[in-house]
């Protein structure tokens, strides 16, 4: 077999898994509280959705006052997924009657990146200093150290499906006989090993909601952090977490007469950080139908000597990035092709290493898996052979490149023999 193809699994892509509507879907749009509970409404202004590494979505919300993130471990859950995570904020309709029902629909205010300050899988919580603090324009969740009280009213807002923000307050579950969604029991079986008895509701939520709040409606503060379905649906309880963090726990995380306002001052967003410089060795490439870099690619010519090491990628280095589906190959002075990777960083880039055996014009070709469309910045790295270790990048654009074997970018890259 030298290729197969497949389809994304529902977990891929943060779609929804039925098992967690506790029969019909009860929430609704997050705009449809603003006007009837505003107080309910404004404490789901911190919450963001996330989409990790270009592929998946969770959900995540602002905890204390310096600027941190809470989402599941299982969303994120390593220093390079925190800060290949774009942290999406007010992601909602304008109305109550705008539907967001679609991947990623409703665009919100995206802060880039983040620092992972503490993560624990048995807890299922990842913590993350965010690239900037939005507090004063979101505000920001408050943590009840005591827990969730079994039959209190409670809420969530999420990001079901990676679509708009919705809240869950209502409930027509049995269970539920007030009609609105309540703590069931503080003893479900833990979702992960080695974890505390999880916190069951019957609120609904979708797959994309994992990392929500568990919001006790009494004193709106956070009560557990929502991570598995199924019926109860369950959550982390929020005490495990504070006790686990200890000195981690963010500054005004827990109710304090000296904290400034949770919900925030009505700042306009913070303006996105400007986007480094390309590295000097890189291209930028748009590209389509390039039939997996065969075709319509963007091709940069790199000049290697015998023994140099040559790495040349769409991810993992630095000043890399892409969209869709990137796809590279790399021909040697002769023409022939001697490496080529579509998938790579645990996504959709694409990263080759190779060491030259002869000196000479090596030429990267840049493209797209298949005839689908892509963006990328290619950036190069090469070390061993004379002279010490070298890098370099070239930005490309290119449509149509059949996954990089037509109408490509191509760059050469003079290797040396016994180098990579």
């Amino acid at each position: 077999i030298d290729r197969y193809a497949r389809g994304y699994t529902n977990e891929e892509m943060g779609v929804s898994n039925d098992k967690a509507l506790c029969g019909p879907d009860d929430t609704q749009w997050a705009p449809c509280y603003a006007s009837s509970d505003p107080t309910l409404y404004g404490r789901a202004r911190p919450v963001a959705r996330l989409l990790i590494n270009g592929s998946g979505a969770c959900t995540g919300w602002l905890v204390g006052s310096q600027g941190h993130l809470m989402t599941n471990q299982h969303c994120v859950g390593t220093a390079s997924e925190a800060q290949n995570t774009q942290y999406e904020f007010m992601a909602e309709g304008a109305s109550c009657s705008t539907s967001c029902a679609s991947w990623f629909g409703c665009p919100g205010n995206v802060i880039p990146g983040g620092t992972l300050v503490k993560v624990d899988a048995p807890r299922d919580y990842a913590l993350i200093q965010l690239s900037q603090n939005p507090v004063n324009t979101y505000g920001y969740l408050q943590l009840r150290s005591s827990g969730a009280v079994v039959n209190e009213r409670i809420y969530l807002p999420q990001h079901p499906a990676g679509h708009g923000k919705k809240i869950a307050v209502r409930s027509t579950d049995a269970r539920d006989e007030s009609g609105f969604a309540e703590i069931y029991s503080r003893n479900e079986a833990s979702c992960q090993s080695g974890g505390p008895n999880d916190i069951g509701y019957y609120a609904d939520t979708q797959g994309g909601s994992s990392g929500s709040p568990v919001i006790g409606h009494s004193d709106n503060l956070v009560v557990a952090l929502h991570h598995c379905a199924n019926c109860p649906n369950r959550g982390v309880p929020i005490e495990a977490v504070i006790s686990h963090l200890g000195t981690s726990l963010p500054q005004c995380a827990l109710p304090a007469a000296d904290c400034p306002n949770p919900g925030g001052n009505g700042e306009p967003p913070p303006p996105p950080p400007p986007p480094p410089p390309p590295p000097e060795n890189s291209f930028d490439y748009t590209a389509s139908n390039t039939n997996s870099a065969q075709q319509n690619t963007t091709n940069h010519t790199i000049a290697l000597t015998a023994g140099q090491t040559l790495t040349v990628a769409t991810c993992g280095l630095t000043g890399t990035q892409f969209t869709g589906d990137t796809w590279l190959r790399l021909r040697n002075p002769a023409g022939t092709e001697v490496a080529t990777n579509d998938d790579s960083c645990g996504g959709r880039g694409s990263s080759i290493t190779f060491t030259a055996t002869t000196a000479g014009n090596h030429e990267v070709r840049a493209g797209c898996y298949s005839t689908g469309s892509c963006t990328g910045r290619v950036v190069w790295e090469i070390s061993g052979g004379s002279g010490g270790p070298t890098s370099g990048s070239f930005n490309f654009s290119g449509s149509n490149t059949n996954s990089a074997q037509q109408n490509t970018t191509n760059h050469d890259v003079a290797i040396a023999a016994g180098k990579s």
